[in-house]
This record gives C-alpha cells, structure tokens and sequence, in this order.
C-alpha cells in the first residue's frame, strides 16, 4: 500500500518528542475516521453495523426456547453477531474520543 500524505507529513516533520509524534499521529487518526464515517462506505458500513445490532436483538427476542432444538448454539450465533456490529461501532467511536483527547493535550502543552 502506498502512503498517503498523512504518513508523508508524519516522516517530515520535525517533533519535540516522541510523545509529541505519538499525540499528533492519534489526532490524525481520529479525523480520519470521522472522514471514513462521512464517505459513502464509512456510512454505508456504520448503516449496516446498525442494522445487524438491531437484528440480533430482535432475533433474540423471538428466539423460543421450547421450539430451538439448540436454544444455547441459536443464542450465541444471535450474540456473536450484535457482539461484531457493537464493536465494530464502539472501536470507531474510541479512535475518535483518542484523537480528540490527544489533540487537547497537543493544545495544552504547546500553550504552556
């Protein structure tokens, strides 16, 4: 995979500290997963995140005991796959909250 302008900018430019690398790498990380979520696949992908979660709990609710003759494979099939769509979602949302948290931090030491 070729690299893309952000990594350019990364191997340029001069930092304080490793640190200071790290925080920056993760602040642009963070923007590029809110880019990913406003493309057209990002919101395609999150749609469909939300659409299987929604799925499984519905599925999980109709499930009946009496009438699965495997009530406990039925079940974790239905949890395995809100596990995937809520992840998915949740690890998106945490690269976003870590690029906002160390793009504050970037702000605050640069003001000292």
């Amino acid at each position: 995979m070729a690299s893309s302008n952000g990594e350019d900018i990364l191997t340029t430019m001069e930092f304080i500290s490793d640190r200071e690398r790290v925080l920056f790498a993760e602040a642009r990380l963070g923007e590029a997963v809110r880019d990913f979520l406003a493309s057209e696949v990002g919101s395609y992908l999150h749609g469909v995140a939300t659409q299987e979660y929604e799925e499984a709990k519905s599925e999980l609710m109709e499930l009946d005991p009496d009438l699965s003759l495997d009530y406990s494979k039925e079940v974790a099939k239905i949890r395995s796959k809100a596990w995937n769509a809520e992840h998915f979602m949740s690890w998106l949302a945490d690269l976003i909250q870590q690029g906002d948290n160390s793009y504050n931090l970037l702000q605050e030491e640069r003001d000292q």
